[in-house]
């Protein structure tokens, strides 16, 4: 009976979560403001290790602590924020794990023309970290590590032009499992023009190279023609046609195209809905990937207190030399009600399902969960 004195520490924590504020938590030190985070859940997994027969199902519970670290002067800013969370499940315990993350977010004007901005993410995990990241993933449970790193610098040549120097760095390690580690090394260069207040055009060359082990390499170099309308202050449109040139020993040529509509209305209130057809590398799996991808995104506050956060996705995607074809869908839905100040109690679902040309790799997941969590 496991369950009841779990149960029971459940609801006794969420009751002092909901009655400690968490604002007396947070600390000042020099410029840099210290606040901790916390949630706890309770949730339910229909199909803990992605399967089409054979499912494993069970209840969990997940308490997750971390902190967020922020400073912000007239040239620099920075925020970091990590967290450590640990699942237990009711029956199979043999499935419990901790995950970690990591997110930093640096920005520093070197001069009156010249800044630069760096930002990284790390996970550690057993599960998927977005409905994007579970599209053309290998099926089943395994542990991973996964690290992005964005480095670019701006230089602004008039209030009408300005040129972005970028490097990126994703490296992958699936830990515990047969399929191979890789290293993606990435470089591009950004040409945006402003042609008035609604209308910004950019021209973008980017090459990359991921390396695998154990495993060969795929080399990829992309040309793309940008265009961002203004059709209100919050409302914009981005279109990014192009061509890419993708070779893992064999020479690939192919059209690109991504487009986006982008709302933000306010801080709680925003919508995005997006478009993306390329070929390229995928982090985990030594083949080139031809996918195309349309996803919605919408946050937005019902009321006074309450809100709502929906996520939908759809991708259709081939690995070339596998002759493996997915069709993946995903649905993220979240309602959130503030509490008090501090205090918001959430109840999710997550849906995801791929129905792939390999029968073993069709599965449908669903995972609720609802408890509380420390806002600031």
């Amino acid at each position: 009976m496991r369950d009841l004195p779990r149960m029971r520490l459940f609801f006794m924590v969420m009751a002092g979560m909901t009655l400690y504020s968490a604002s007396a938590w947070a600390y000042k030190v020099g410029d840099f403001e210290i606040k901790p985070l916390g949630s706890i859940s309770e949730g339910y997994d229909d199909n803990m290790t992605s399967v089409k027969s054979g499912k494993i199902s069970d209840l969990f519970t997940d308490i997750t602590g971390g902190v967020n670290v922020s400073a912000e002067g007239k040239e620099q800013s920075l925020s970091l924020s990590g967290a450590l969370s640990r699942k237990f499940f009711n029956s199979k315990h043999r499935y419990d794990y901790t995950s970690e993350n990591i997110d930093l977010d640096y920005k520093h004007d070197l001069s009156q023309f010249g800044r630069i901005h760096a930002v990284d993410s790390f996970i550690h995990s057993e599960d998927p970290g977005s409905l994007a990241d579970a599209f053309g993933r290998a099926t089943g449970r395994f542990q991973y590590f996964l690290n992005r790193f964005d480095l670019d610098y701006t230089h602004e040549f008039s209030s009408q032009s300005s040129l972005t120097v970028g490097y990126a760095n994703e490296a992958y390690n699936p830990s515990g499992s047969d399929q191979a580690s890789s290293m993606l090394n990435s470089i591009s260069l950004k040409k945006d023009y402003s042609l008035s207040s609604a209308d910004i055009v950019s021209g973008v060359y980017s090459f990359s190279q991921r390396t695998f082990d154990p495993g060969g390499h795929i080399d990829s170099n992309t040309f793309d023609l940008g265009l961002r309308h203004f059709l209100t202050k919050q409302l914009y449109l981005d279109l990014l046609p192009g061509i890419g040139y993708v070779s893992d020993g064999k020479s690939f040529l192919s059209a690109r195209y991504e487009a986006s509509i982008t709302n933000n209305v306010s801080e709680k209130t925003s919508a995005k809905l997006s478009f993306v057809d390329r070929s390229e590398s995928n982090y985990s799996t030594d083949d080139i990937f031809s996918y195309w991808r349309v996803s919605f995104d919408i946050m937005h506050e019902i009321r006074e207190r309450l809100g709502v956060v929906i996520g939908l996705f759809y991708g259709d995607g081939r690995y070339h030399a596998a002759d493996t074809r997915d069709k993946f869908n995903g649905v993220n839905a979240r309602l959130n009600y503030e509490i008090s100040k501090d205090v918001t109690g959430f109840i999710s679902l997550t849906r995801t399902q791929t129905v792939s040309n390999i029968e073993t790799n069709d599965y449908i997941r669903d995972v609720t969960m609802l408890g509380f969590q420390i806002k600031f």
